[in-house]
């Protein structure tokens, strides 16, 4: 009845389109990802072969879309620009999580201390920087709050977890190594708040995690 053609690789939109030529299936183009160096890098900085290969993509992005039902991505710049490519309609569909995964979790009564919880691996390009500076605002005004911030699988990249023990009170923070998903989620379940910092350097990126947990 109808083909779903995800990309990348981008050559699975080809596909879809050479099936739709022979046997007149109505297919959707949809990009799970599409140049992030170039749509959502707010100060790109590509070589002469990034920029000729971009080029290239785009010219057969907008062949292989021409025929489409739909064009659907991942977020809102990269959908706006497919569409405006490719003159058709492009919405965006972000990635979907496993709800019955979250629906067995058992609850945690928490009334004693005030959890705040990263899950997953920082890269060093994530902004830490605003979530440093309320902490520290917040102890100035708050004198030994009841709170703890859990930093889950953070030891994975060192730099980035030396620099977390550097800029948070330690007495209130706890750092691990990568834990199994399951062990994760009973961390989230528990928190109050989940947080995840953001990429300055990109515009409309957005984790999977914020997903999967």
């Amino acid at each position: 009845d109808l083909i779903i053609a995800t990309a990348e690789p981008y050559n699975i939109i080809n596909v879809a389109y050479q099936l739709n030529k022979k046997f007149k299936i109505p297919y959707i183009g949809d990009y799970r990802d599409y140049e992030d160096h170039f749509i959502l890098a707010k100060n790109p900085k590509n070589s002469l072969f990034k920029n000729i290969e971009f080029a290239s993509i785009n010219h057969y992005t907008k062949k292989w879309v021409k025929n489409t039902s739909l064009v659907t991505s991942i977020c809102a710049p990269i959908a706006t620009y497919l569409g405006k490519l490719s003159n058709k309609k492009s919405i965006v569909l972000t990635n979907g999580y496993e709800a019955a995964l979250f629906d067995k979790l058992e609850k945690i009564p928490n009334n004693q201390t005030f959890q705040v919880s990263v899950l997953g691996t920082i890269y060093p390009k994530q902004s830490l920087t605003e979530l440093f500076e309320g902490v520290q605002l917040f102890f100035k005004k708050i004198n030994q709050p009841k709170i703890q911030f859990n930093f889950i699988g953070l030891e994975s990249i060192p730099a980035v977890a030396q620099s977390v023990r550097e800029n948070m009170p330690i007495e209130n923070t706890v750092i691990t190594k990568r834990v199994s998903r399951d062990e994760a989620l009973k961390v989230g379940r528990e928190s109050h708040i989940l947080f995840y910092p953001g990429f300055h350097q990109y515009t409309g990126f957005y984790s999977g995690k914020i997903f999967e947990y």
